[in-house]
């Protein structure tokens, strides 16, 4: 509700002269005052449902006793991003898959002539995707092959207490890329796990997935997970996987404990990550 004051001016001048100030004021609020930019909020809003758009005509299946059902994509990115320092516009992660780990991810980057898809396998169960040209990807097996965490603490009870240990496991490791330019950058732990799950069912009792970054550019996938062993023991584990084409390598507590060397995009439909362009424009005249 608005409240408006009545002024008493002791003359005409005088009332003028309030006039004047009160616009002034009022004025002075508009040009000073801290106004989104609403045309960069819609270019990029824009943006995002182009992004969306794309992501959603990939369709992804997963082979569940002798039948392909659809997966599900995330409704929302995992993470959004963009990187000026490599000209990516705009970006995000999605997940394929609701219950449990996701059994696959698709990465969308927006370059100014072209965009650039990256895919990665997270299961074992059979998985494939196809790409709106009808380019299908097959993937034979997992990216992730996963290791006991040596010297791990028992697992926590409770999920708060099993997030606090989760982001102390995975500050062990410190990773870094050699880029195609040649140069090695230090990857950046993003802190905040980007998912949470767990899969009873698979004696999965609780995991999260973290991101390693250049600036915020997701660069390594760094998954820790609770599972129960066929002896009814809990023990944490690790698994490593790409989101990019860099050759890149990982230690954990100062040892080297991965790496993979650097891929080329499009010869690799049937290996667990790949990744492949897409130019509108070519072809254009």
């Amino acid at each position: 509700m608005s409240h408006f004051r009545v002024v008493m001016c002791p003359s005409f001048a005088g009332c003028g002269l309030l006039l004047l100030l009160l616009m002034w004021g009022a004025g002075s609020v508009r040009s000073f005052g801290q106004v989104p930019d609403e045309p960069k909020d819609t270019e990029r809003a824009a943006r995002f449902r182009e992004l969306q758009q794309r992501v959603q005509a990939m369709k992804a299946y997963q082979s569940k006793e002798g039948v392909d059902v659809a997966l599900e994509l995330s409704e929302k990115p995992l993470l959004r991003y963009a990187d000026t320092a490599r000209l990516c516009e705009d970006a995000g992660v999605w997940a394929w898959g609701r219950t449990g780990r996701p059994a696959a991810l698709v990465n969308l980057e927006k370059y100014k002539d072209f965009w650039f898809y990256y895919l990665v396998c997270l299961t074992d169960s059979r998985v494939y995707a196809v790409n709106p040209a009808g380019e299908h990807w097959t993937p034979r097996e997992s990216a992730l092959k996963w290791q006991q965490f040596p010297k791990a603490p028992v697992a926590a009870q409770t999920k708060a207490g099993r997030l606090r240990q989760m982001k102390l496991l995975v500050r062990r490791f410190e990773a870094s890329e050699i880029h195609h330019n040649g140069n090695r950058y230090q990857l950046r732990l993003i802190p905040q796990p980007a998912s949470r799950y767990s899969d009873p069912k698979t004696q999965l009792v609780d995991g999260a997935l973290f991101f390693f970054t250049y600036g915020t550019n997701p660069e390594l996938l760094a998954f820790v997970e609770c599972q129960r062993q066929d002896s009814g023991e809990e023990a944490w584990h690790y698994a490593l996987a790409p989101i990019t084409y860099c050759s890149m390598s990982v230690t954990l507590d100062g040892k080297e404990a991965w790496s993979v060397p650097l891929f080329a995009p499009r010869s690799l439909f049937e290996e667990p990550y790949m990744g492949f362009e897409d130019r509108p424009d070519v072809g254009k005249k």
